[in-house]
């Protein structure tokens, strides 16, 4: 799968922790996005996130198995740090696109693998930082926000 096409995205959400909270209202509210499948090694915890967004997508607990499906494009990668690295490479190799969740990778050397295999591709990869946007932070922000110009 070279580029992106005019189509929905079909994207898996890799994780379904607390962090998901914060990536995936996003891609729900995107007119070009579909989240067509989830993994986490607790399916009930996934079983529980599709319910909490109202999304009928197909569950799974293995990463493989996202990555064996051709009706998976993307994957938003928001699994524990010490998994991004090689979940990336994999999912490069399996032609996805890849958005992770900060930290690429726990090493430099994972970082360098990365950067060289992103070389030899043409698919979309990024690396995202909600946490400026979580509602603390924000609340945080607007307050210091109001003290400054008062």
């Amino acid at each position: 799968m070279g580029g992106l096409d005019l189509r929905k995205v079909k994207l898996a959400i890799i994780g379904c922790g607390t962090i998901s909270q914060l990536n995936v209202p996003g891609y729900l509210q995107h007119d070009q996005c579909e989240i067509v499948a989830l993994c986490d090694p607790d399916m009930e915890r996934a079983r529980f996130r599709a319910s909490q967004w109202g999304i009928s997508p197909e569950i799974y607990s293995d990463y493989d198995d996202i990555l064996n499906s051709s009706y998976v494009d993307a994957v938003e990668i928001l699994s524990p740090t010490y998994l991004h690295a090689q979940q990336i490479l994999d999912g490069l190799s399996a032609g996805k696109h890849i958005s992770c969740q900060k930290p690429i990778a726990s090493t430099l050397k994972e970082t360098r693998e990365i950067a060289n295999a992103l070389k030899s591709t043409n698919l979309k990869f990024r690396v995202t930082e909600n946490f400026i946007f979580y509602p603390p932070i924000m609340k945080a922000k607007e307050l210091m926000e109001e003290h400054l110009i008062q």
